[in-house]
């Protein structure tokens, strides 16, 4: 990770000893700050966990720099403009009206 021709990007919530060799350190959100589906230990039950608190200073969540990427680099028209919610309705195999109603 010390080599002089990598440059590395890191998307993280803290500094860690990869963003110690980091050369950009992207701010991620936290579970409270964007919604997604969690998974359980122990069972096969997953509950839907929605933002609770706006993110802090330029904090972003991972659908969100998918997306910038992706459209920066001209897949706008591919699934990276997809919602937090359109994503858990395609990973729960539901409709989005259905997730939306629930």
């Amino acid at each position: 990770m010390a080599r002089a021709d990598l440059f590395t990007v890191v998307h993280e919530q803290f500094f860690t000893d990869t963003t110690d060799y980091a050369d950009y350190v992207l701010p991620a959100t936290t579970f409270l700050e964007h919604t997604d589906v969690q998974g359980a230990y122990g069972h096969y039950f997953v509950q839907l966990s929605q933002q609770a608190i706006a993110p802090p200073g330029e904090a972003r969540p991972n659908v969100w720099l998918f997306g910038e990427l992706a459209r920066r680099m001209g897949f706008e028209d591919a699934c990276f403009g997809d919602s937090e919610m359109d994503l858990v309705a395609q990973a729960l195999g539901l409709a989005r009206m259905a997730l939306d109603a629930a």
